[in-house]
């Protein structure tokens, strides 16, 4: 397999890697005050995809890794998070805000946050 080839699924891949993490940090955020568990869920993260990667990289037969393997698979979860990491935010956002309306129009009485800002914040971090 050509090297520019072997470059492109190191990126899908990568992708796929900032997908999974989503997964993965979603399945943890109800349990973000102990630390424990964050430290639990990035340890399987990172045995999850490590294991993705052993078996794409045996499925294609892909030769010993190389320092640009690691460059796509860095390239692709930056592209992941710069783009639909992004776009899922904010779609998430709008609908947490509508269902939050939606609640308190019915004279629910709801116990929640404040309603979440779209705006970009300075010192926003995940």
């Amino acid at each position: 397999m050509p090297q520019f080839r072997i470059f492109l699924v190191c990126i899908a891949l990568g992708f796929f890697g900032g997908l999974l993490y989503e997964v993965f940090f979603l399945l943890s955020y109800p349990f973000r005050k102990h630390r424990a568990v964050q430290i639990i869920s990035d340890i399987l993260f990172c045995i999850v995809f490590a294991g993705a990667y052993v078996g794409v990289s045996v499925w294609l037969e892909l030769p010993p890794i190389r320092f640009y393997f690691c460059l796509g698979l860095a390239f692709g979860f930056f592209l992941w998070l710069e783009s639909l990491h992004k776009t899922l935010a904010f779609f998430a956002a709008k609908g947490y805000n509508a269902l939050v309306r939606i609640l308190q129009k019915r004279g629910k009485s709801i116990k929640c946050r404040k309603r979440v800002s779209l705006k970009k914040r300075k010192n926003a971090s995940r």
